[in-house]
């Protein structure tokens, strides 16, 4: 922190002409796994890689859509909310307001060339990814004592060496991932199924982060107007941090479907979804607004903006599901991702080292079953996320240059491992809906997460991370024809 207070000041012509270097953690923000879907595809857990005839699967296998023997158009509401709270008798717990948007929609076209054949066209637009989430994080720091330096308006300087700091730390999240998927899908005799998706992805994402440390050790006295006498840090230090993350990427997938025995129900699915290359900007904004000592104010602001690159790594999916006679459906679903095969590029050189120190290999297993009784569908599914990040990985500013020693935003917050809860319902054909469909959903997810303010991996101190959960609830509802 001397460091800091010393040099913010005169960093502001330097900060405005100084590339931003990216880190693992904007990568992790593109890769990061969120069920949503159609309310049947949410419902059963996302296990349909291998089942199809839904929408949501047009991303998972690009194969699902073949297995549609006639044309559908759906649409989708969902409502989304979390909390979460990180230990601690000075943090308290965090409620999230609800999101409700139309997260889920498409159409697929079905063109009969056969008994068993057909050729599908179909598109699909989905909220992949929700960044609402609000963080506050109070901590206080002990063991390591500080030296501050602090440059007086008169010229001097005044040296303090204090034994704890003081951290307190709230981040607003918001923006999403938008999803554009073009299909072209095929089915063979009613047992073999191919399919091909081109995604276009748009992403905004908007992080704005308030950071208050003071020595609560040493304080001084103000006299206000009326008389009262309070007491104030001596030293403290107010600032914020906005990152806007805008930009657009493109993927390619490819997936099929087989029916090994043609007797029997049972098929296995099978799809490889190319990584999403994105071109992105960043605009950083650092603020510091309070700096205090005896009666002296102080504030700069700094503006920053960068254009960059970033490939998420190759996704590989294998499923297989199972209907037994009419009344239920039984799949599952596992997906890999290596992590650490995830690249950023900026100025168009590769920044080697950031992924493959801070990611590693992730899968996810999603099961599911649904059960039929006449026109009421029930479904429940669950999934697990393992860990993108390593342990205790942090943000690493790659070069030694005097804005990356004074980046404001070293603050760690790792997503680890997520399960995932669902329970749906759903209405079809009868008198009601005839050739429609009603169906609605629930999901709840908890996320293991540590978070951490360390700011210099050389420090003799070394702020251990904080582990937490944030819970995340979502209720999806879901109309659709088929025609």
């Amino acid at each position: 922190m001397n460091n800091r207070i010393n040099t913010l000041f005169v960093l502001t012509g330097l900060l405005a002409t100084t590339a931003v270097a990216q880190t693992s953690f904007e990568v992790g923000h593109l890769i990061e796994n969120q069920l949503v879907g159609s309310a049947r595809y949410v419902g059963m857990g996302g296990a349909m890689g291998a089942f199809g005839s839904d929408l949501s699967t047009i991303e998972k296998n690009p194969a699902g859509i073949a297995t549609y023997r006639s044309s559908a158009v759906e649409l989708s509401l969902s409502a989304l909310w979390g909390n979460s709270k990180i230990p601690g008798e000075m943090n308290r717990n965090q409620e999230g307001a609800p999101l409700v948007a139309f997260n889920n929609t498409g159409f697929v076209s079905n063109l009969r060339t056969g008994l068993n054949d057909a050729v599908n066209f179909a598109f699909s637009y989905k909220r992949t990814k929700s960044f609402d989430r609000y963080t506050e994080y109070n901590t206080l720091l002990t063991g390591k004592p500080y030296d501050l330096v602090i440059d007086n308006p008169d010229g001097t300087q005044t040296t303090i060496t204090s034994p704890n700091e003081r951290q307190c730390f709230n981040n607003k999240e918001s923006g999403s991932i938008h999803s554009f998927d073009f299909n072209i899908s095929r089915a063979i005799d009613n047992r073999f199924f191919f399919g091909l998706t081109l995604g276009v992805n748009t992403v905004d994402y908007l992080s704005n982060a308030v950071f208050t440390s003071d020595y609560p050790d040493y304080k001084k006295q103000v006299i206000d107007q009326d008389n009262n006498t309070a007491e104030y840090p001596l030293i403290r230090t107010d600032y914020d941090v906005a990152h806007r993350m805008r930009g657009a990427g493109i993927s390619f997938g490819l997936g099929t479907i087989i029916r090994p025995i043609q007797e029997s129900s049972w098929r296995v699915g099978l799809s490889v979804k190319t990584p999403t290359m994105y071109n992105l900007t960043s605009d950083y904004n650092y603020k510091l607004y309070n700096y205090q000592l005896t009666d002296y104010p102080g504030g700069d602001a700094q503006n920053l903006y960068s254009k960059y690159k970033i490939y998420t790594p190759w996704t590989i999916n294998a499923s297989t599901g199972i209907t037994i006679g009419t009344f239920m459906a039984l799949g599952a679903e596992f997906e890999y991702q290596n992590c650490k095969h995830s690249n950023i590029y900026v100025g168009g050189s590769k920044m080697n080292g950031q992924c493959g120190t801070d990611l590693k290999q992730m899968y996810t297993f999603r099961i599911g079953a649904e059960f039929n009784a006449g026109n009421v569908s029930l479904r429940c599914g669950y999934n697990y996320i393992s860990p993108m990040f390593q342990d205790n990985a942090m943000k690493a500013f790659v070069d030694n240059s005097a804005f990356n020693e004074n980046r404001l935003d070293w603050f760690s917050d790792l997503l680890k491992q997520s399960n995932v809860m669902t329970l749906g319902i759903g209405i079809s054909g009868g008198k009601i809906f005839k050739s429609g469909y009603l169906d609605l959903a629930y999901m709840h997810q908890w996320d293991h997460r540590s978070i951490s303010l360390k700011e210099d991996d050389s420090a003799t101190y070394s702020e251990p991370y904080t582990d937490y959960t944030a819970n995340r609830n979502n209720i999806t509802l879901a109309i659709g024809w088929v025609f």
